[in-house]
């Protein structure tokens, strides 16, 4: 398999991900417990970047940030203010016109597969380490984003990436995943997707307007998939189904 790839019609780069095991979720706040043994048993690919606004553009000619507060000032800032319902039908289009082989297809990371990717082979709180003092190199947050009035998302790639070579991937936006929002079950776990079922989708990564805490490896919140912000938005997978 190719390392990196690109969706010809929008220029979405992605990278490829290596199958391995890491130790998922955190020890000590309660809707990351427990912290379990997860297995990636198949390579995937995993957006370079955050999706922006020129990608989406090119694939849904519409603007849901238009008009709206916080939206990035330029097209290469990342989407925000997309419903989960809406990455969907995003991804459909992205899938009519793909080229991918057989079996493949674009769609959200499972939460699972996030958080391997943003770890990159690391145990730490962040892939950088534990200092928080130095998010600002890797991610916008409240220090260097909303609490200096720059209350919005912001042109990707533009901080330094992980080893895996992905972006933001603490800080800028939050990033839908597939998954249903829930607790983590107590054992080891192959390939998980979550729930069966729930009311609210998983969101990963902390954002422009989130504290260091937020945009921790292991943070996660539930929102509701009707409900956007501009503090919300995605990148995209491509894996094997």
């Amino acid at each position: 398999m190719p390392k990196e790839i690109r969706h010809k019609a929008t220029g979405i780069h992605l990278v490829l991900i290596a199958p391995g095991s890491f130790r998922m979720g955190s020890k000590n706040e309660d809707n990351e417990k427990p912290a379990h043994k997860v297995t990636i048993t198949k390579p995937f690919y995993l957006g370079k970047y955050e999706v922006n606004q020129a990608e989406w553009l090119k694939a849904m000619n519409s603007k849901p940030w238009e008009n709206e507060t916080y939206a990035g000032r330029v097209t290469t800032a990342s989407v925000n203010h997309v419903l989960w319902n809406q990455c969907q039908e995003f991804l459909v289009k992205l899938n009519q016109s793909s080229g991918l082989k057989s079996g493949m297809r674009f769609a959200l990371p499972t939460e699972a597969q996030w958080e391997y990717a943003c770890r990159a082979e690391t145990t730490t709180k962040f892939y950088f380490g534990d200092d928080a003092s130095k998010l600002g190199d890797y991610a916008w947050f409240n220090k260097n984003a909303f609490e200096v009035n720059e209350k919005y998302a912001h042109p990707v790639g533009k901080k330094k990436p992980n080893a895996f070579g992905l972006y933001d991937m603490h800080g800028n936006v939050w990033e839908w995943c597939q998954d249903w929002y829930g607790d983590y079950q107590s054992t080891s776990a192959i390939d998980p997707s979550g729930p069966t079922g729930g009311k609210r989708r998983v969101m990963r990564g902390g954002s422009w307007y989130d504290s260091p805490f937020g945009c921790r490896s292991a943070g996660r919140l539930g929102f509701f998939p009707v409900m956007r912000t501009g503090d919300i938005g995605f990148r995209v997978s491509v894996r094997d189904f």
